[in-house]
């Protein structure tokens, strides 16, 4: 353990008093014959055990002790070394015992152990704050006892015990929970790390995952709730402790209480999707998920950020960052609480006290961190050349996904994304045919009513984007993808399907954005392409009538599946078929339709090739009109757009 230790020693008194008394060292560097390490009067470091150092090698053996768990009583036990005096044992007993039973008995036993425990150890350390050696062996027990806690997640069953004994109206309350959040705040880094580690297995996904009892994953959910509400704040503030100024010389106990921090967050975002109403308890009229709850509490955000930009910091452990950010980015409300991630504040803020002016001036103009210009610059070490390995590869996805999120959801995050060359970083990795071309075009993705879109689109066309995109349109100058990404044929598929897919969405946009009035004769330049160019229109006939054809192939699919038989809602039914003509190709069927109208409106060459195009495959307008239609009756009432595909099917 990182925490005071005691270390016994074989050598004699005088050998003792002929080496230096104390040896200053901040962090546990292994045990030393004859001294113990802790912090008193002259700092941290070893300090010579006087103790220890006059007795001899028998009276000064400890009992060794490991938790074990005892198959035939299914029940967790210490086992004491022979050489352990019944009167030890005794008073072990009496402090608390780490004996466990994995039964609802042995539940609350347990508890009331670790609680005497904690209060012993508190009382200790208050007693003797400059003598570690005093509460050290109370240290010891109480970690021991918390390792036998981590074995609940072996029946889950019990986990209804413990959120009862959590339940501080129940009767005979055990208060487990209640106690290890107190104990997340222990003054031992190693005690706090234990506590994140019995969340971790508990709070597994997977438990419930396959599973359907409804009792156990309300317990669970109940368990999650109250984790995420009153030991969240303390888990990640424990983030700076585990931490030291460089990560690479962290011990390893200290990585450890890092890596199940984040672990234990992605756990509590992954059962908030899981669990139905998700694990936010409703005390006000808010419905949060739990990502918004923890950006709101605390400062993880900044913390994530602060990971990726620190220096001196692995791959795995930046892209480690950028997966939970885009995890929290991802969810909408994330935004409504924090709509600007270019002025996040910082996670640790050093105090200005006997600080020179110069110095304040500077902290003054440190103290908040763009996240925004982060995540570019990662996409920007990418801009030229291929990712090396699968780390790589990851860290450029993950800073992908979670700044498409910023910008969709909030448009301030997609002004700042204007106004720090966004746009143009996008468009020079295109040019450049590498992977990170393909992962940033969900970037050009500008969809919403607001004229902050409408610039978007028109800086697309002014960067010179669509002399890169129309191949893609295509099917030609396609970006290699990074070696590590795979040279299967279902890998090639899927990566032709995100060009095709995100080259839709992108000229759809431009084409409900781009009019009479956009800078730079935008809307005519993007016309233009496809008039003087008769494939480009060749092409989109056939990308409508080829996703026409899946998303009814889709909706045919759904109800050869019976579901008439099992589900007698006609409603439910009617929208199930509704959702898989979607994900099937309706999504881009429609916007494909949408981009049709728009070029047979403007432009009488386009509509001619269209036409000619449809009669040539045996169809005609009407699947376009059918497109828009069924577009329309998927927008909401109000939206601006409405008024423009009515005008389409006026005019087709």
């Amino acid at each position: 353990m990182q925490t005071t230790t005691s270390v016994s020693s074989s050598s004699s008194t005088n050998n003792a008093q002929e080496t230096s008394p104390f040896i200053p060292s901040k962090t546990w560097q292994g045990a030393k014959p004859g001294y113990y390490f802790g912090t008193s009067s002259q700092g941290t470091g070893y300090y010579l055990d006087r103790i220890s150092n006059t007795t001899t090698v028998e009276e000064k053996k400890k009992v060794r002790r490991s938790v074990k768990i005892d198959e035939s009583n299914n029940e967790m036990r210490i086992y004491k070394s022979p050489t352990t005096s019944l009167l030890e044992q005794a008073e072990r007993n009496a402090v608390g015992s780490t004996v466990m039973e994995l039964t609802p008995k042995g539940i609350q036993s347990a508890s009331q152990a670790l609680e005497k425990l904690f209060h012993r150890n508190a009382l200790l350390r208050a007693q003797h704050v400059d003598d570690p050696q005093q509460y050290m062996e109370s240290e010891l027990a109480l970690h021991d006892q918390l390792e036998a806690l981590s074995a609940i997640a072996a029946n889950v069953q019990l986990y209804q015990h413990i959120v009862e004994g959590s339940n501080n109206n129940t009767n005979n309350s055990t208060v487990l929970v209640d106690t290890l959040t107190q104990l997340l705040g222990h003054e031992n880094d190693d005690i706090a790390a234990m506590v994140v580690s019995i969340y971790l297995e508990w709070l597994d996904p997977t438990l419930i995952s396959s599973q359907d009892d409804v009792e156990l994953k309300s317990a669970m959910a109940t368990l999650a709730s109250k984790v995420l509400m009153e030991s969240w704040e303390t888990v990640a503030s424990d983030l700076g402790r585990f931490q030291n100024t460089d990560i690479i010389t962290i011990q390893d106990t200290m990585l450890k209480g890092i890596e199940n921090s984040l672990s234990l967050m992605e756990n509590l975002l992954d059962l908030d999707l899981m669990i139905p109403g998700g694990i936010v308890k409703k005390n006000d009229d808010s419905n949060l998920s739990a990502a918004a709850f923890m950006v709101r509490e605390t400062k993880i955000l900044s913390w994530l950020v602060e990971q990726v930009e620190k220096e001196g910091v692995t791959i795995d452990f930046q892209g480690r960052c950028l997966e939970l950010l885009a995890s929290l980015a991802q969810r909408e409300d994330v935004h409504t609480i924090i709509p600007d991630w270019s002025k996040l504040p910082k996670y640790s803020i050093v105090s200005e006290k006997n600080l020179d002016p110069p110095m304040k001036k500077q902290k003054q103009q440190s103290t908040t961190l763009d996240a925004i210009e982060c995540m570019l610059q990662v996409i920007g070490r990418f801009r030229k050349i291929q990712p090396e390995n699968e780390s790589h590869t990851d860290l450029l996805e993950n800073a992908c996904i979670a700044l498409s999120s910023c910008i969709t959801f909030s448009k301030t995050n997609l002004a700042i994304f204007l106004e720090g060359q966004g746009v143009e970083l996008v468009v020079r990795c295109l040019k450049e045919r590498v992977h990170s071309g393909v992962s940033a075009l969900k970037l050009l993705d500008f969809v919403g009513d607001d004229d902050i879109y409408k610039r978007g689109c028109e800086r697309l066309v002014a960067a010179g984007g669509l002399k890169f995109l129309f191949p893609l349109f295509l099917g030609t100058r396609i970006p290699k993808p990074a070696p590590s990404y795979g040279t299967s044929t279902k890998v090639k598929r899927e990566w032709l399907n995100t060009i095709e897919t995100q080259t839709i969405r992108i000229f759809y946009s431009l084409s409900q954005h781009l009019d009479e009035t956009s800078s730079d004769d935008a809307k005519t330049r993007f016309i233009a392409k496809f008039a003087q160019d008769e494939t480009k229109c060749d092409r989109l006939v056939e990308l409508l009538l080829h996703y026409d054809e899946r998303c009814r192939k889709a909706e045919y699919n759904f109800y050869r599946s019976d579901v008439e038989d099992v589900v007698d809602d006609e409603e439910t039914i009617q929208l199930g078929a509704l959702d898989a003509k979607l994900k099937g190709g309706g999504d881009l069927f429609h916007r494909l339709g949408v981009l049709a109208a728009y070029l047979a409106v403007h432009s009488k060459r386009c509509h001619e090739r269209i036409m000619e195009q449809l009669k040539l495959h045996q169809s005609g307008i009407s699947l376009v009109k059918m497109a828009v239609e069924e577009f329309l009756s998927l927008l909401q009432e109000g939206s601006s757009n409405r008024a423009i595909l009515n005008s389409y099917l006026a005019k087709i």
